[in-house]
């Protein structure tokens, strides 16, 4: 139902959901549904119920992408930190690695509001990100925002960050499939 754009809904039907641990993924799906569409108040107030660290950082990265997108920059920003005091707090390698990168691209899209120095703070950003497929997805992601703004000395110095984060990636396969992803994603917009 969150997924559908009804989290009040989702929300609704948490009353049969016995276990903590299984309520995370409809808070989750409902606080990011929220966000999406443009209640980032509810969505914050909806992610303060995740008790877990590790999701509440990945949600809010996700709304303060949301609110960036909606043009919420001081919001988004304000977001993005508390993503970041909840991240340092997450053990989980990939956990962290993930929550890293819900933060860079937050920051980039912090970046869209005209002030470059938020893609250079994205980039500082991915060096939280232990995987190297993620890190290399994310930067070759920040390379391309900065060269749709018009910071083409940016983009250069971020393209090549993600060929040496690509140049990681042990598996050829695992590179095609990053890229495939990338292309998709270029694809829809």
């Amino acid at each position: 139902l969150a997924e559908m754009g009804r989290p009040a809904d989702a929300l609704g039907m948490m009353v049969n959901v016995d276990k903590p641990q299984d309520r995370i993924p409809v808070l989750i799906a409902a606080a990011t549904a929220q966000a999406d569409a443009g209640d980032s108040q509810l969505a914050i107030a909806t992610a303060e119920n995740i008790e877990t660290a590790r999701y509440r950082a990945v949600v809010f990265g996700n709304i303060a992408i949301a609110e960036a997108q909606a043009g919420n920059f001081t919001q988004a920003r304000t977001t993005v930190d508390r993503a970041r005091i909840l991240s340092a707090e997450i053990e989980l390698p990939y956990a962290r690695s993930f929550a890293a990168s819900r933060i860079a691209l937050a920051l980039t899209e912090l970046g869209k509001s005209g002030e470059l120095p938020f893609y250079d703070e994205a980039v500082n950003a991915t060096d939280k990100i232990a995987d190297d497929q993620l890190r290399a997805h994310i930067l070759w992601m920040i390379a391309g925002e900065r060269a749709r703004a018009g910071d083409t000395a940016g983009a250069s110095r971020t393209e090549a960050l993600a060929r040496a984060a690509t140049d990681q990636i042990k598996n050829p396969l695992s590179r095609v499939w990053m890229f495939g992803e990338i292309a998709t994603g270029h694809a829809a917009e």
